[in-house]
């Protein structure tokens, strides 16, 4: 066959390969800290907090190659709690210090899909939706996601350990759990 195709103009832009600031305008997961005073969200797969009303973002992490998500404040506002996630290896339950000192640590132990997660009104217990990280892998499509059968809802002491199961979790139960 004999083909005879006609093409365009060249089409060049100016924008840099990679510039040193991006503008986000895609926020996931906003929580306002207990004071008002401060943000938490999640954007670029990392955690970043910032002064309110107009204060510069700063990521609360560095280093991490999993993707973080829904942060959640301690109801002192010391703290951020946060849940992280690799194809490879599964997710934990994070937590660093609001203000950004320290290195982040880990609250869970055993990697699953962790989610929705909060604290407890007194600040030492972190409550998640768990389920086993081979069921979250699983759903390739983001689209399609399936349902998740075995998860449980845990708790873990502030500072990190072993999770307690507080009930298993059917799929009416996890949509009245506050995220």
């Amino acid at each position: 066959a004999q083909i005879d195709q006609t093409i365009g103009p060249l089409v060049l832009f100016d924008d840099e390969a990679s510039p040193d600031r991006v503008d986000v305008r895609h926020l996931q997961w906003p929580r306002p800290s207990p004071d008002g005073e401060r943000l938490a969200f999640s954007a670029l797969a990392h955690v970043w907090v910032m002064d309110l009303p107009d204060g510069e973002p700063r990521r609360l992490t560095t280093g991490n190659e999993a993707t973080e998500h829904s942060p959640q404040w301690s109801p002192d506002g010391q703290w951020i709690t946060w849940v992280s996630w690799q194809d490879s290896e599964g997710g934990h339950v994070w937590r660093a210090r609001s203000d950004g000192r320290g290195e982040p640590e880990q609250v869970s132990r055993i990697p699953g899909y962790y989610d929705k997660v909060a604290w407890s009104p007194d600040g030492s217990r972190i409550l998640a939706v768990r389920a086993p990280a081979r069921e979250r892998a699983a759903f390739i499509d983001e689209l399609n996601r399936g349902q998740i059968v075995s998860r449980d809802l845990v708790w873990f002491p502030a500072e990190g350990g072993d999770a307690t199961v507080i009930t298993p979790l059917s799929g009416e139960t996890t949509r009245y759990i506050a995220s």
